[in-house]
């Protein structure tokens, strides 16, 4: 993860900037949120209509939480294998899945339904989008050594390119199964909008605790 970090952001603003962009537009006409990214009219209504729909999808058992995992481990795989088509599918999820979340999110803003999306999406969003943006940016390691496979063959660039983010990938598996469990079970209940920020806040810092410090000291113990 550290060595590949630039991949990462690079995935983040992939996502990030579409979001940002959208959630403009849907804040100051919902409709024309919905006409940028056709399918979400139903949502758009839902949030108009004040009505939970992840209460439809999350009926907080391990049948719904199995759902969930399934889901986000589909598009954290399709952000990865995406980039042996030079990256370009792999932009194409994260653009996609950031338009949709600055849409919906603009428009909840706009018709005072914030309060309800982020008390359902606080708790788990940290490592599920941070899945996502890792698994982006592996797979865009995969088009960048199509594009640029520097002094090696575009086989052999692949092929090195590809060892390093199956690492990735595999990682990011225990993330989305901890991020689907909150989901299925924490994040559509009840429970205070404070214990579901702190639980976001904790999982984020123990995520990035492990990503950005483990084996720091025993790599040093190796080169003294």
């Amino acid at each position: 993860f550290r060595a590949t970090w630039a991949y990462t952001l690079a995935a983040f603003l992939m996502f990030f900037l579409p979001a940002v962009a959208s959630f403009g537009i849907a804040y100051r006409d919902p409709a024309a949120g919905a006409a940028l990214f056709p399918g979400l009219e139903d949502r758009i209504q839902d949030i108009r209509d004040k009505h939970e729909w992840w209460n439809d999808l999350n009926d907080g058992n391990a049948a719904g939480a199995s759902m969930i995992m399934t889901n986000n481990i589909r598009v954290t795989i399709l952000a990865f294998a995406g980039g042996v088509l030079l990256g370009l599918f792999t932009l194409y999820v994260l653009v996609q899945n950031g338009l949709m979340l600055g849409i919906v999110a603009g428009a909840a803003q706009s018709l005072g339904f914030a309060s309800n999306l982020w008390g359902f999406v606080a708790a788990h969003g940290t490592l599920e989008l941070s899945a996502i943006f890792i698994a982006g940016g592996a797979g865009m390691q995969l088009g960048w050594a199509l594009v640029r496979p520097g002094l090696l063959t575009r086989r052999a660039a692949l092929l090195l390119a590809t060892r390093r983010a199956a690492l990735l990938l595999l990682g990011c598996v225990p993330i989305l199964v901890v991020a689907g469990t909150i989901e299925g079970f924490l994040s559509p209940s009840a429970a205070p909008l404070w214990v579901k920020l702190a639980v976001s806040l904790l999982s984020g810092l123990l995520l990035y605790s492990y990503l950005l410090l483990a084996g720091r000291t025993r790599g040093t113990a190796r080169y003294a």
